[in-house]
């Protein structure tokens, strides 16, 4: 059995663009880029980063991650994850895409390091509407 399919979460990435926000799902992948912490534009003292997962097929979707799980040092680029408790929100804006969000109360768990790295097919958008 490989990792992949022993994760609770979704691991197709291509179904993300057909859900409606709001939503909340796990995410299972492969992590493939890991931003630097950045304080929020709202002046609230909170940090946030971006990363970028990847299913197996290469399907790419960004999380915004903000507040404390930023200050956790053991994710790194190349190995499977599973995030828990991901939400999908609507953007403000009308024509503009939805985003995902890991909030203080999700949780990243990482695994083994990727055999390999699927090369990038797509970056998955989520509705916005």
């Amino acid at each position: 059995m490989s990792l992949a399919s022993s994760l609770t979460g979704i691991t197709n990435f291509e179904v993300l663009g057909q859900l409606h926000p709001p939503f909340r799902l796990n995410l299972a992948g492969i992590m493939i880029e890991v931003g630097d912490p950045q304080p929020t534009s709202n002046g609230s003292g909170k940090q946030i980063r971006s990363v970028v997962i990847s299913d197996l097929k290469g399907y790419q979707v960004t999380v915004k991650q903000l507040g404390s799980p930023v200050d956790d040092g053991e994710i790194e680029p190349g190995h499977h994850v599973l995030l828990y408790f991901v939400s999908g929100s609507q953007t403000r804006r009308p024509g503009e895409a939805g985003s995902l969000w890991a909030f203080e109360d999700s949780y990243f768990k990482m695994g083994p390091q990727a055999e390999s790295i699927p090369p990038k097919a797509k970056d998955i958008a989520i509705q916005g509407e």
